[in-house]
Parts: C-alpha cells; sequence; structure tokens
C-alpha cells in the first residue's frame, strides 16, 4: 500500500514537472515570436514566406511530423527534433561573421526555417538538407510561391552529400549519438580546407578523428531547452591538438 502511493506521488510529480515545463515553452515560443516579427518582418518577401511556411503546420506541428517518421524508419530517439529559434540564428551569423560570399549548408533543416532566414538576411547561398519528406515538400512549396535564388532543399541523409563546395556547414544535433557524429567527421573529408563548420553543445575536435577541426570561437546562445554553446571551428591541415 505504502508503495503504491509512492508510485501515485512519483507519477503526479513527474506530469505536473511536464505540465510546467509544456507551458515554459510555450511561452518562450510565444515571445519568441513577438521578437521574429518585431526583428525580422520589416522585410516583406521574408515576412510573407515565414507566414505561409507557419501556416502550413497549424494542424501539424513540426515535432509531431518529424516524430511519425522517425518511428516509422525505426529511429533510437523520435523526440530528437528541434529548431535554432530565428534570434538565436541572427546571434550565430553575426558571431560567426556569415557572409554573402558563404556557400551554407544545413545539417538537418527541419522544416526550413532557419534556411529562409539565412538566405534573406546574410543574402548567402544556402542549401537545406533533411531526410522528412514532409519537410522539404512543404519547404519547396513556399519557395515555389515566394522564389529565391540563393536557396534550396534537397531530401537527403547528410552523411551522404558531398561538401566539397561547402564554405559553413551549420549543424544543430545535440541530439546526435557519439557513433553518429564520428561517422559525419568521416564524411566531411569532401569538406575544403578553411571551410568552417558550426555545432552546437560538442566541438568536433572533442571526438576521435576530429583533431583538426581547430575552434576558433565559443559562445553561449539561447534555445528553447535551455542556454546552450556554440562553437565554431576551422578544417586545418593536418591534425591539431587543442
Amino acid at each position: 500500500m505504502v508503495g503504491e502511493k509512492k508510485v501515485k506521488a512519483n507519477t503526479v510529480g513527474e506530469n505536473w514537472d511536464l505540465y510546467l515545463l509544456n507551458i515554459k515553452v510555450k511561452f518562450y515560443n510565444f515571445t519568441e515570436y513577438l521578437r521574429v516579427c518585431f526583428y525580422f518582418y520589416w522585410l516583406p518577401k521574408f515576412a510573407l514566406s515565414d507566414l505561409f511556411l507557419l501556416t502550413q503546420y497549424l494542424l501539424s506541428n513540426p515535432f509531431r511530423v518529424a516524430r511519425k517518421f522517425l518511428q516509422k524508419h525505426g529511429v533510437r530517439d523520435p523526440y530528437s527534433y528541434g529548431e535554432t529559434p530565428l534570434t538565436t540564428l541572427k546571434k550565430i551569423a553575426r558571431e560567426c561573421e556569415l557572409s554573402a560570399n558563404d556557400r551554407l549548408y544545413e545539417l538537418g533543416c527541419g522544416r526550413g526555417r532557419t534556411c529562409f532566414w539565412l538566405a534573406d538576411f546574410v543574402a548567402c547561398r544556402v542549401t537545406g538538407l533533411e531526410l522528412v519528406p514532409t519537410f522539404i515538400r512543404r519547404a519547396e512549396r513556399v519557395l515555389s510561391v515566394f522564389p529565391r535564388k540563393n536557396l534550396s532543399f534537397r531530401q537527403a541523409n547528410f552523411f551522404l552529400v558531398d561538401y566539397s563546395d561547402a564554405t559553413v556547414l551549420f549543424i544543430y544535433g545535440t541530439c546526435m549519438e557519439e557513433d553518429e557524429v564520428l561517422h559525419l567527421i568521416q564524411v566531411l573529408d569532401t569538406l575544403p580546407l578553411h571551410a568552417r563548420v558550426i555545432t552546437v553543445s560538442y566541438a568536433l575536435s572533442e571526438y576521435e578523428g576530429g583533431e583538426n577541426y581547430r575552434v576558433l570561437k565559443s559562445f553561449s546562445a539561447s534555445f528553447t531547452w535551455g542556454e546552450g554553446t556554440v562553437y565554431l571551428q576551422e578544417k586545418q591541415p593536418g591534425k591539431l591538438f587543442q
């Protein structure tokens, strides 16, 4: 009897924690959207594109879309979807000195919102890579209505892509397993020397084979789940140890 009461108490406590977390995330997303409207909707093309993109997820939010696809394909963690807030992306672009001269790939671009922002506000050439076909289909629908010459999307496994023309890779990837990061480092053999790699929560040099990715700088940034560390790295010849 005592054991049952403890189990019930723990369940109630866990449910309450999840409820509070849900409220916190919704409040963060609401205030983030207000900031996006204030800072970025002055550009009509971006505002219209962003609104059109957001309306496509009114009945099926991107987290649900990702979860269904990942569960169907037996991925270890079907709840690993996440997005970079646009106000945080603005800070990343500034700190990493992204420019119109860059050729940028976003590895795991989700619904592509960040790609539209980069194409419009940094003006670099952007390709969003994503495995979930629904994300690509809807992003391309927006792109067909509001075209941009410097933006493209590709449904692809980013472990199988050639990055030989890239100057910058952006990898949110906070939920990547260690073996996936190790595999990615091998894939990046095609990345040109002095190309930059932006990662969240970890540096490639922390992993075997990633010693030639020199950390140029790291800085804190705000995400839905809290504060995280963003690393800007540059591919160097040979192996440089930190």
